[in-house]
């Protein structure tokens, strides 16, 4: 058998290219960040039915009003909301509206495996 060939089960021989799975690590939405933030800067969701003259968008909730607030890039806000916040990003962007992870996302914030703090903060 070659080096880094296949393996007996298949897989890839240590140094070469497997098919090892990724183990996911969890996510939290950004949904309680987002309701918090909107409640503190008291800006009103933008009308969904209606274009915006001159800037009057900026009166209204919008991806650059939450990421001012966070701290963060509007574009990072568009990451967080298709992917999640980790548990470092949530920390992060808790401590900079002033809270503690927990009080925004509660029992969630709790149940990140020890295992992802560890792997993540190495």
């Amino acid at each position: 058998m070659a080096p880094g060939g296949p393996g007996p089960d298949g897989a890839a021989a240590a140094g070469g290219r497997g098919t090892r799975r990724r183990r996911t690590r969890k996510r939290l939405a950004i949904d309680p960040l987002e309701r918090h933030a909107q409640l503190a800067t008291g800006l009103p969701s933008p009308p969904t039915n209606r274009a915006f003259p001159g800037n009057q968008a900026r009166l209204y909730w919008s991806n650059i009003a939450f990421a001012e607030y966070v701290g963060t890039t509007p574009r990072q806000i568009h990451r967080w909301r298709i992917q999640g916040l980790n548990w470092i990003a949530a920390d992060r962007a808790a401590t900079a509206v002033g809270k503690h992870p927990s009080e925004l996302w509660g029992r969630d914030w709790w149940l990140i495996d020890e295992e992802d703090h560890d792997a993540q903060s190495a």
